[in-house]
């Protein structure tokens, strides 16, 4: 039983799912756990500050073959010309946070036009319904039936939905109300669902400040964070580079950015090149 837990369980639990009832077989369950956490090699450890509450020392690993790893990069088109300065792997985790009425929605409904004729999109759609998302597309223009791509309605677990196979995966968005530190975590359980495609995580974020909302955490597994904001005195937007891991060039690219405006809500026009 205890092998094929995943995470962190509590006694209460073993004895639900074991069918263990009497005392006499609770006491003998409480010795079994702590002999395991013992030893050369434990197969248990016991869990934060809680009486009672273990989990299983994971000694599974995935052999990382660098010798005949493909050299590859993932190809992904981004509006205005991101693509341009950083490049992605498979697996790979891409960050856009945006502050309210930046184009959060419209970045990555335009990366969707532009993707969807070389790559399975799956978008998980967590505020729109589905006459919001019509005329969302239907502010391009398009033919509703040129648009290749899968969307699903969905608020939380995320993660459950990615597969390994090479899709984009797009966020819209990963919404959190409050212990914004666990931002980290929710991300982090959608990269280790990664293999061969790549997602695109949409973040509320705070005007004036690069990161999402998590902060630093939001940070830990992005191998591309942007960040969108509408600048009111100049009434332009600005996309920034706020970090990339792989670049095109033998430049840098942190700290770039480029002004835009949103034409009919939905395309990206830019009104000035990348500066910085």
């Amino acid at each position: 039983w205890i092998e094929t837990t995943r995470g962190h369980f509590e006694t209460t639990q073993a004895h639900r799912e074991l069918h263990i009832t009497t005392k006499r077989e609770m006491k003998t369950c409480q010795m079994i756990l702590s002999r395991l956490c013992g030893g050369e090699k434990p197969l248990l450890e016991k869990y934060g500050d809680k009486r009672g509450v273990y989990r299983r020392v994971e000694t599974d690993v995935e052999v990382v073959d660098f010798l005949n790893a493909p050299t590859d990069d993932f190809p992904l088109a981004l509006p205005l010309g991101v693509s341009d300065y950083c490049k992605l792997y498979p697996g790979n985790i891409v960050i856009v946070a945006g502050s309210k009425s930046a184009g959060k929605t419209a970045f990555l409904l335009n990366t969707v036009k532009e993707n969807m004729q070389h790559h399975e999109i799956v978008y998980l759609n967590s505020e729109m319904g589905d006459t919001e998302l019509r005329m969302r597309l239907e502010l391009f223009g398009d033919p509703l039936s040129d648009w290749k791509f899968k969307a699903y309605h969905r608020s939380s677990g995320f993660a459950d939905l990615i597969t390994p196979e090479r899709k984009i995966f797009i966020v819209d968005f990963l919404e959190v109300t409050t212990d914004f530190w666990k931002v980290g975590g929710m991300i982090q359980e959608i990269h280790k669902k990664l293999k061969d495609g790549i997602a695109i995580i949409a973040l509320q974020k705070a005007e004036g400040r690069d990161a999402g909302r998590g902060g630093d955490f939001s940070k830990e597994k992005a191998r591309l964070y942007l960040s969108l904001d509408y600048l009111h005195e100049q009434k332009v937007n600005r996309l920034k580079i706020v970090d990339a891991k792989a670049w095109r060039t033998s430049t840098n690219p942190r700290g770039m950015f480029r002004h835009y405006k949103l034409a009919n809500g939905a395309r990206f026009v830019p009104t000035s090149a990348w500066e910085g």
